[in-house]
């Protein structure tokens, strides 16, 4: 009988037991993992963990030797729990902290490496817009136009060529040029450095006849194309009377009936909008007017930037140009969550990496 008796008294002792033995083992388990994954987790981290576990084991420990420590034991406890909350909520404060010291890092870069639109104007090189020959049409190589584009655009000008019309054709990478006026015999086909209205009297003459053009730079044709224009313009005007001295009088009437013409096609296009023209005619309306001054193609990747009138308010859109949309095409092309909307406004301004290409005539 005192089998039983010897049994029962081996019982809490086993269980205590076990549990020292699970008290002894925790440290070396909880240290064994913390230094596998040391470098998963910051130092401190580390630190604390020990200094939590210590603090539970030694409560515990009190626990085990007496009970007479258990307002001590539920003292130290909470204090325990205390620290680590505490320890918790740095973590997420020190991970807060961080998220928001890279948000402003990345913000600060993408900043520095996309400036806005106006502040690309001091560090962007303008696109070269051609001149302007008023009433006549001037033909010459655009900013990324093939020559494909070229001949085709030389074609439709020579057909719409008139007495009081004339266009202007200058090659890029050749000596050769043109000025087709109404009827092949009056035309002028000239090389550079021989045009029809150059003085080899004027002081500031100089002879370019030698000159070979078929290896010239994009930058050096532009310039010849600058040159031109405006002595043009002055000779054109002239000449005009002159080819067709019968018709003299028809011609000048003819040569002030395209500059109305002009000046009300511009009215027009920025009045049209007040009797319900979308922005995309509008648009469409001011390529038409300006065909042959400029590519109806902005080049891949420019930022186009159009600007409508509503009332006192100027509304800007924002386009990424693709290299293959017109002006018109690209404008309805939103890549935002606002959806693009086609009524309303008045056509003002439209630029290209911030430099006017298309301007409302004021």
């Amino acid at each position: 009988m005192q089998q039983p008796a010897d049994s029962a008294k081996k019982v809490p002792n086993q269980f205590f037991w076990h549990l020292s033995k699970i008290v002894r083992n925790a440290p070396i388990h909880i240290t064994t993992w913390m230094y596998d994954n040391k470098k998963t987790y910051p130092g401190f981290i580390f630190r604390a963990g020990f200094v939590a576990v210590g603090i539970v084991m030694a409560t515990i420990s009190m626990y085990m030797v007496s009970t007479a420590y258990a307002v001590i034991t539920e003292d130290v406890v909470m204090q325990a729990a205390t620290a680590i909350g505490l320890i918790g909520f740095f973590i997420l404060l020190s991970f807060m902290a961080r998220g928001i010291y890279l948000a402003g890092m990345h913000t600060w870069q993408e900043w520095n490496e996309n400036p806005p639109i106006e502040a690309q104007k001091l560090i962007t090189a303008s696109t070269w817009q051609p001149p302007s020959l008023g009433v006549d049409t001037l033909i010459c190589l655009l900013p990324g136009e093939t020559l494909a584009s070229f001949h085709e655009r030389e074609k439709a000008a020579k057909a719409a060529t008139s007495y009081a019309i004339w266009a202007a054709i200058i090659p890029p990478f050749q000596n050769a040029a043109a000025i087709y006026t109404a009827e092949e015999e009056t035309d002028f086909i000239f090389t550079r450095g021989d045009e029809p209205f150059l003085n080899p009297d004027a002081p500031d003459y100089v002879d370019r006849r030698a000159w070979d053009h078929s290896d010239e730079t994009y930058q050096a044709y532009t310039q010849y194309v600058d040159f031109f224009a405006p002595r043009f313009v002055k000779f054109a005007e002239q000449k005009k009377l002159v080819v067709k001295q019968e018709r003299a009088s028809r011609t000048f009437f003819e040569i002030n009936a395209a500059k109305a013409l002009t000046a009300t096609v511009c009215f027009l296009l920025f009045c049209l909008p007040v009797f319900g023209q979308s922005k995309t005619q509008q648009v469409d309306a001011a390529l038409m007017q300006v065909s042959g001054q400029i590519n109806p193609i902005p080049p891949a990747g420019a930022a186009v930037t159009y600007e409508f009138q509503t009332g006192t308010k100027t509304v800007y859109i924002d386009r990424k140009a693709d290299g293959k949309s017109t002006y018109m095409e690209l404008l309805p092309k939103s890549t935002g969550i606002v959806r693009y909307n086609d009524a309303g406004g008045e056509l003002s301004l439209i630029k290209v990496n911030g430099e006017p290409v298309i301007q409302r005539n004021k």
